[in-house]
């Protein structure tokens, strides 16, 4: 059975921290290596598991924002402030 629209909003609701299907928090990635996510256009889709009931379904992400890492600062960079 396809996932109801009452489902998605629950599951976006709560992060997506439990499967919508039978409410289990043992889910997990299926391709959690970014190589293995499919790339299409603007959105990053991802398939996400749940050990409980066995369902699959697919996670749709969007770019949202984008910050430096302070890894990346080097004492040059804080000098000029």
């Amino acid at each position: 059975m396809p996932l109801t629209e009452a489902q998605r909003e629950e599951y976006l609701a709560a992060k997506g921290v439990r499967c919508p299907f039978c409410k289990s928090y043992d889910i997990g990635s299926t391709t959690f290596r970014p190589q293995h996510m499919a790339h299409a256009e603007e959105l990053i889709t991802e398939t996400i598991g749940c050990d409980t009931c066995g369902k699959r379904w697919v996670e749709t992400y969007t770019l949202t924002a984008v910050d430096d890492h302070p890894d990346a600062w080097t004492e040059e960079d804080n000098e000029g402030s």
